[in-house]
């Protein structure tokens, strides 16, 4: 599997919960963007204007905690970036795709 590949993998199955969370109740949105030296690299962005630095920070460490107890071998870097309309408003889902997940996880 390419990088590119763990990529998406990462963000769409593996810590598809926790983005969900976060995007859904806090409308902050992140992404493991890259993946160097068995580090992985967070971008987190929200069009929210109350969050102040010491919040961003709480909710970057949060965020750190939540993607190492899914992939405890690997180092978390965060980064929060200015948010763009493009990152999107809280957490869109592709619903078809939740509910075989979901169906994969009750067969387990």
């Amino acid at each position: 599997m390419n990088k590119e590949e763990q990529i998406k993998k990462l963000n769409e199955e593996i810590l598809f919960e926790s983005r969900k969370m976060y995007g859904m109740y806090g409308n902050i949105q992140w992404a493991v963007e890259d993946i160097i030296d068995n580090t992985l690299v967070v971008r987190i962005s929200s069009p929210r204007k109350d969050l102040k630095e010491e919040d961003k920070q709480r909710i970057a460490e949060n965020i750190k905690k939540s993607i190492q107890s899914r992939v405890p071998n690997m180092v978390v870097k965060v980064n929060w970036r200015k948010w763009k309309p493009s990152d999107g408003f809280g957490f869109l889902i592709d619903v078809k795709k939740f509910l075989k997940s979901r169906r994969n996880e009750n067969e387990k």
